[in-house]
Order: structure tokens, then sequence, then C-alpha cells
């Protein structure tokens, strides 16, 4: 589902509302919702095919 339909819109609200909802897009236009196995959701500004790449790669951004 488009993180920009209708419903997930209004998920997004509601989740926002109730202060459930992580939002991590530093003010920019959300581009994947993700839904955590302990029922949190984050909006991210990161596409879903980068998240999944990054994922793959073990590849976060950190410096170490």
């Amino acid at each position: 589902v488009s993180s920009e339909s209708a419903p997930m819109r209004r998920l997004i609200q509601h989740l926002r509302k109730a202060g459930s909802l992580i939002d991590a897009t530093q003010g920019r236009r959300t581009k994947s919702v993700i839904f955590t196995a302990n029922g949190s959701v984050v909006v991210s500004a990161i596409s879903q095919e980068t998240l999944a790449k990054r994922l793959c790669s073990g590849d976060f951004g950190d410096e170490e």
C-alpha cells in the first residue's frame, strides 16, 4: 500500500494523535511506513527499496 493512499494517511494521522507513531522523516515527505514486531509504526523519508538494500547489506550509515 502506498504511504500516500487515503487509508494509510488516516492510519498515520490516528497513530500521531494517539502518540504511538515514530516520525523519522525529519520534515520530509513520507516514502515508507514500517510496522515493527512490537506494534510500533515508523514513518521514514527513505524509500522501501533503499531500506531493503540497507537491511540486506547491513549498511545503516553508522561509522565504526
